[in-house]
Protein backbone atom coordinates (compact mmCIF):
# COMPACT_ATOMS: atom_id res chain seq x y z
CA UNK A 1 0.00 0.00 0.00
CA UNK A 2 2.90 2.79 0.46
CA UNK A 3 3.99 1.88 -3.02
CA UNK A 4 0.31 2.64 -3.99
CA UNK A 5 0.32 5.80 -2.40
CA UNK A 6 3.61 7.16 -3.24
CA UNK A 7 3.14 6.21 -6.61
CA UNK A 8 -1.11 8.10 -6.91
CA UNK A 9 0.03 11.39 -5.14
CA UNK A 10 3.28 11.45 -7.71
CA UNK A 11 1.12 11.04 -10.67
CA UNK A 12 -1.72 13.27 -9.13
CA UNK A 13 0.87 16.06 -8.41
CA UNK A 14 2.18 16.01 -11.98
CA UNK A 15 -1.57 16.03 -13.60
CA UNK A 16 -2.16 18.69 -11.25
CA UNK A 17 1.08 21.04 -11.62
CA UNK A 18 1.19 20.67 -15.59
CA UNK A 19 -2.03 21.74 -17.19
CA UNK A 20 -1.02 19.83 -20.74
CA UNK A 21 -1.35 16.62 -18.54
CA UNK A 22 -3.95 17.23 -16.74
CA UNK A 23 -6.06 18.39 -19.82
CA UNK A 24 -5.23 14.68 -21.21
CA UNK A 25 -5.30 12.80 -18.05
CA UNK A 26 -9.03 14.34 -17.91
CA UNK A 27 -9.77 13.48 -21.64
CA UNK A 28 -8.46 9.96 -21.48
CA UNK A 29 -9.81 9.15 -18.18
CA UNK A 30 -13.11 10.01 -18.91
CA UNK A 31 -14.32 10.87 -22.27
CA UNK A 32 -12.32 8.41 -24.13
CA UNK A 33 -14.48 5.98 -23.23
CA UNK A 34 -17.23 7.39 -25.62
CA UNK A 35 -14.77 7.64 -28.28
CA UNK A 36 -13.58 3.58 -27.70
CA UNK A 37 -17.21 2.56 -27.60
CA UNK A 38 -18.69 4.46 -30.59
CA UNK A 39 -15.42 3.01 -32.34
CA UNK A 40 -16.28 -0.79 -31.29
CA UNK A 41 -19.69 0.00 -32.49
CA UNK A 42 -18.46 0.85 -35.75
CA UNK A 43 -16.77 -1.84 -36.13
CA UNK A 44 -19.69 -4.17 -35.06
CA UNK A 45 -21.60 -2.13 -37.81
CA UNK A 46 -19.03 -2.70 -40.80
CA UNK A 47 -19.37 -6.39 -40.55
CA UNK A 48 -21.52 -7.49 -43.37
CA UNK A 49 -23.67 -10.39 -42.48
CA UNK A 50 -26.11 -9.90 -39.70
CA UNK A 51 -25.96 -13.32 -37.54
CA UNK A 52 -22.17 -12.46 -37.43
CA UNK A 53 -23.09 -8.92 -36.69
CA UNK A 54 -25.34 -9.91 -33.79
CA UNK A 55 -23.35 -12.74 -32.64
CA UNK A 56 -21.10 -10.10 -32.00
CA UNK A 57 -22.73 -7.15 -30.59
CA UNK A 58 -24.49 -9.58 -27.78
CA UNK A 59 -20.87 -11.04 -27.18
CA UNK A 60 -19.35 -7.78 -26.68
CA UNK A 61 -22.17 -6.50 -24.92
CA UNK A 62 -22.78 -9.44 -22.43
CA UNK A 63 -18.82 -9.19 -21.79
CA UNK A 64 -18.79 -5.70 -21.17
CA UNK A 65 -22.09 -5.81 -19.02
CA UNK A 66 -21.09 -8.91 -16.44
CA UNK A 67 -17.82 -7.02 -15.82
CA UNK A 68 -18.52 -3.65 -15.63
CA UNK A 69 -22.22 -4.09 -14.66
CA UNK A 70 -22.24 -7.59 -12.25
CA UNK A 71 -18.87 -8.29 -11.07
CA UNK A 72 -17.32 -4.58 -10.50
CA UNK A 73 -20.26 -3.55 -8.54
CA UNK A 74 -20.58 -6.53 -6.29
CA UNK A 75 -16.44 -6.73 -5.27
CA UNK A 76 -17.11 -2.83 -4.62
CA UNK A 77 -19.72 -3.12 -2.37
CA UNK A 78 -17.34 -5.76 -0.51
CA UNK A 79 -14.24 -3.83 -0.02
CA UNK A 80 -15.42 -0.03 0.48
CA UNK A 81 -12.55 1.63 -1.02
CA UNK A 82 -12.19 4.91 -0.72
CA UNK A 83 -10.53 7.00 -4.05
CA UNK A 84 -7.19 8.57 -4.18
CA UNK A 85 -8.86 11.93 -4.46
CA UNK A 86 -10.54 11.49 -1.39
CA UNK A 87 -7.41 11.08 0.25
CA UNK A 88 -4.98 13.59 -0.98
CA UNK A 89 -5.45 17.29 -0.34
CA UNK A 90 -5.11 19.98 -3.06
CA UNK A 91 -7.68 20.54 -6.08
CA UNK A 92 -8.99 17.34 -7.81
CA UNK A 93 -9.30 17.53 -11.52
CA UNK A 94 -12.42 15.60 -11.52
CA UNK A 95 -14.90 15.30 -8.90
CA UNK A 96 -15.81 11.73 -8.22
CA UNK A 97 -18.00 9.79 -5.85
CA UNK A 98 -18.17 5.94 -4.64
CA UNK A 99 -15.65 3.34 -4.22
CA UNK A 100 -12.72 2.45 -6.10
CA UNK A 101 -12.24 -1.37 -5.97
CA UNK A 102 -12.25 -2.23 -9.01
CA UNK A 103 -12.26 0.23 -11.77
CA UNK A 104 -15.30 0.09 -13.64
CA UNK A 105 -13.80 1.73 -16.86
CA UNK A 106 -10.68 -0.54 -16.70
CA UNK A 107 -13.31 -3.44 -16.33
CA UNK A 108 -15.68 -2.11 -19.20
CA UNK A 109 -12.87 -1.77 -21.39
CA UNK A 110 -10.58 -4.77 -21.01
CA UNK A 111 -13.78 -7.04 -21.87
CA UNK A 112 -14.62 -5.18 -24.96
CA UNK A 113 -10.72 -5.08 -26.12
CA UNK A 114 -10.30 -8.67 -24.76
CA UNK A 115 -13.66 -9.45 -26.41
CA UNK A 116 -13.02 -7.76 -29.46
CA UNK A 117 -9.12 -9.93 -29.69
CA UNK A 118 -11.54 -12.98 -29.87
CA UNK A 119 -13.03 -11.63 -33.56
CA UNK A 120 -10.29 -9.56 -34.88
CA UNK A 121 -6.85 -10.05 -33.23
CA UNK A 122 -5.33 -6.58 -34.90
CA UNK A 123 -8.16 -4.53 -33.64
CA UNK A 124 -8.26 -6.17 -30.38
CA UNK A 125 -4.91 -5.32 -30.12
CA UNK A 126 -5.35 -1.65 -30.86
CA UNK A 127 -8.36 -1.84 -28.04
CA UNK A 128 -6.01 -2.93 -25.65
CA UNK A 129 -3.66 -0.60 -26.15
CA UNK A 130 -6.82 2.06 -25.85
CA UNK A 131 -8.03 0.76 -22.07
CA UNK A 132 -4.32 1.06 -20.95
CA UNK A 133 -4.51 4.74 -22.07
CA UNK A 134 -7.69 4.82 -19.73
CA UNK A 135 -6.61 3.23 -17.43
CA UNK A 136 -3.20 5.58 -16.93
CA UNK A 137 -5.40 8.59 -17.17
CA UNK A 138 -7.68 7.28 -14.10
CA UNK A 139 -4.45 6.73 -12.07
CA UNK A 140 -3.62 10.19 -12.84
CA UNK A 141 -6.75 11.85 -12.09
CA UNK A 142 -6.92 10.30 -8.70
CA UNK A 143 -9.72 8.13 -9.43
CA UNK A 144 -7.84 4.60 -9.02
CA UNK A 145 -5.10 3.04 -7.33
CA UNK A 146 -3.07 0.73 -9.46
CA UNK A 147 -4.68 -2.34 -7.44
CA UNK A 148 -7.89 -1.09 -8.48
CA UNK A 149 -7.03 -1.02 -12.37
CA UNK A 150 -4.94 -4.26 -11.78
CA UNK A 151 -8.22 -5.86 -10.34
CA UNK A 152 -10.44 -3.88 -13.63
CA UNK A 153 -8.27 -5.47 -15.66
CA UNK A 154 -9.03 -8.81 -14.89
CA UNK A 155 -12.38 -8.56 -14.43
CA UNK A 156 -12.75 -7.41 -17.36
CA UNK A 157 -10.67 -10.02 -19.39
CA UNK A 158 -12.26 -13.03 -17.02
CA UNK A 159 -15.95 -11.53 -18.36
CA UNK A 160 -14.58 -11.95 -21.67
CA UNK A 161 -13.74 -15.79 -21.06
CA UNK A 162 -16.52 -16.21 -19.42
CA UNK A 163 -18.59 -15.11 -21.89
CA UNK A 164 -16.71 -17.08 -24.92
CA UNK A 165 -16.93 -20.24 -23.07
CA UNK A 166 -20.42 -19.81 -22.76
CA UNK A 167 -21.00 -18.69 -25.61
CA UNK A 168 -18.37 -19.19 -28.78
CA UNK A 169 -20.12 -22.41 -29.59
CA UNK A 170 -22.99 -20.87 -30.71
CA UNK A 171 -20.77 -18.18 -33.19
CA UNK A 172 -21.87 -18.43 -37.30
CA UNK A 173 -19.67 -20.52 -39.21
CA UNK A 174 -19.33 -19.57 -42.90
CA UNK A 175 -17.50 -22.30 -44.91
CA UNK A 176 -17.27 -19.63 -48.15
CA UNK A 177 -15.24 -16.85 -46.66
CA UNK A 178 -12.59 -19.63 -45.32
CA UNK A 179 -12.31 -20.79 -49.17
CA UNK A 180 -12.25 -16.95 -50.24
CA UNK A 181 -9.27 -14.71 -50.01
CA UNK A 182 -9.78 -11.21 -48.85
CA UNK A 183 -9.25 -8.57 -50.92
CA UNK A 184 -8.07 -5.72 -48.24
CA UNK A 185 -10.24 -3.18 -50.27
CA UNK A 186 -12.52 -3.17 -47.08
CA UNK A 187 -11.32 -4.44 -43.49
CA UNK A 188 -14.20 -6.40 -42.46
CA UNK A 189 -14.49 -8.31 -38.74
CA UNK A 190 -14.31 -11.75 -39.25
CA UNK A 191 -14.77 -14.70 -36.28
CA UNK A 192 -12.16 -16.66 -36.17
Amino acid sequence: MAFEIGFSDFVMNIARDLPVIGFFSVFFATYFTYLVSAGVLYLILKIKRVKEKAFTFLFLSLSSVIAAGFFAPIIRAITLRERPLSIFEGNPLVSLTGTSLPSGHASYLFALACGLFFFNKKWGKWFLGFAVVNAIGRMFIGAHWPTDIILGVFVGIASAFLVKYLIWRYKPEYAEEKNQEHDGAEEDIHLQ
